[in-house]
């Protein structure tokens, strides 16, 4: 099965890149709709189509892991995760930009702290890499 597989909630789950043969267990989860965080040459994501799934792709790149990062990147996804699923948002390994949208989505929708959000990525995995920590630390959540 997928790599880092995590139900977030009812509408969300998150994971690493699936592979071919997952495709068929997501769809039985009920996931109906994909948001690709890692490049789209990366992976089998164009066979999710195949199981009704629909895909959409928001790369946040590689150098997010040594450079600073445009926070622009980000909005998409958030506005993304606010319209109905379920989803399955995936990147490489679905630890470092999964979970910078995963935490950002704990932060905005689920009312959680920064910190309780941050724990939360870390414990399912951080490479900690500087750009996405940077945006991170930077990001001042949007007031109610």
């Amino acid at each position: 099965m997928t790599l880092n597989l995590f139900k977030v909630n009812d509408n969300i789950w998150r994971s690493g890149q699936p592979l071919s043969q997952d495709w068929a267990e997501l769809h039985a989860l009920g996931i109906r709709k994909i948001l690709k965080l890692n490049e789209m040459s990366v992976g089998s994501d164009h066979e999710c189509v195949a199981f009704g799934m629909t895909l959409y792709v928001e790369t946040i790149g590689d150098q997010a892991s040594q450079v600073e990062i445009d926070p622009a990147i980000l909005l998409p996804i958030d506005a993304r995760l606010v319209e109905p699923g379920p989803w399955l948002v995936h990147c490489a390994e679905g630890k470092d930009r999964t979970g910078i949208a995963i935490a950002r989505f704990r932060v905005m929708q689920d009312g959680w702290t920064k910190e309780a959000a941050y724990d939360e990525w870390v414990r399912y995995g951080s490479h900690r890499y500087r750009g996405l920590e940077d945006a991170w630390r930077d990001w001042v959540p949007p007031t109610p």
